[in-house]
């Protein structure tokens, strides 16, 4: 399936027509991040040179961006299209509309040349977490959101899948939550897709959609992170991940501020037998 956004020459951003997916980022740069997964390798080239230098892009010719990413002109209209964006020229006043907001995280990879500097590398470590919680706080679709709560709120149990066998046994007024950043992992998918069967509401955590997770899905949250040559599938996407079910956790929390505070009770009980004294 094909998605496509409208492009608003007055405001210069880009807009939902009603064909896109709800909770994708109207932000270029967040949008073509989300796509990576999903795009071909000539497609990849041209968002790496996009991520890459967004401020020379939005000021250069489909020639020289095709010639940089070593791709036919026609693959870069086909990356246009496949980010949400009818043509180039589109694509290069969505950038421009991004780069004009204040952005306050840089990312920058991580390369050999900073083995010798362990304080720089923290630095960009820090950098892509901060920015994966940024991206993923712009990502956060708050109707999708109300619906993951209200549903976790009203579920007789509440099961999550990484790798597990849960979902055999899951009754239909159960919650199920995949998670996979790639939303490719087997294992969280067939879990999802044999929980929903069951007719249990199923709500996918995942960084690509479309993708194999969120078909099966009632509910999508999507998180976002930029992953660097040293830190695939790294710490900076379970941060974000984390952070979102935190907020689901908090939300459901105080929807049952008594039977909240019971757990919460029990549980720093059932803490202090480990704790050393």
């Amino acid at each position: 399936m094909e998605y496509r956004m409208r492009m608003s020459q007055q405001r210069g951003r880009v807009v939902n027509d009603g064909h896109t997916p709800p909770g994708l980022p109207d932000g270029m740069l967040s949008r073509i991040r989300v796509a990576l997964a999903s795009l071909n390798p000539a497609e990849r080239k041209v968002a790496d040179i996009v991520l890459a230098q967004p401020g020379q892009v939005v000021h250069q010719v489909i020639a020289e961006i095709a010639a940089l990413a070593d791709v036919s002109e026609g693959t870069v209209v086909r990356f246009c299209n496949s980010v949400g964006c009818r043509g180039y020229q589109a694509l290069k006043l969505a950038l421009a509309a991004d780069l004009a907001q204040p952005t306050l995280v840089l990312q920058e990879d991580i390369t050999p040349a900073d083995a010798s500097d362990p304080a720089l590398v923290a630095q960009k470590v820090f950098a892509s977490d901060m920015l994966a919680l940024q991206d993923t706080l712009k990502l956060l679709d708050p109707p999708a959101l109300t619906r993951a709560v209200k549903a976790i709120e009203r579920g007789s149990e509440l099961a999550f899948f990484g790798v597990g066998s849960s979902h055999a046994v899951l009754p239909s007024s159960a919650v199920a939550i995949g998670i996979s950043h790639s939303g490719v992992s087997r294992e969280p998918v067939e879990c999802l897709a044999l929980a929903r069967a069951r007719r249990a509401t199923t709500i996918a955590v995942t960084a690509r959609h479309p993708s194999p997770l969120t078909e099966h899905a009632d509910i999508v949250l999507l998180t976002m992170s930029t992953e660097t040559r040293y830190r695939e599938e790294a710490m900076a996407s379970r941060i974000a991940q984390l952070s979102l079910l935190d907020s689901l956790y908090v939300s459901v929390a105080i929807r049952r501020p008594d039977s909240s505070l019971d757990a919460l009770r029990e549980t720093s009980d059932a803490l202090t037998a480990h704790r050393v004294r």
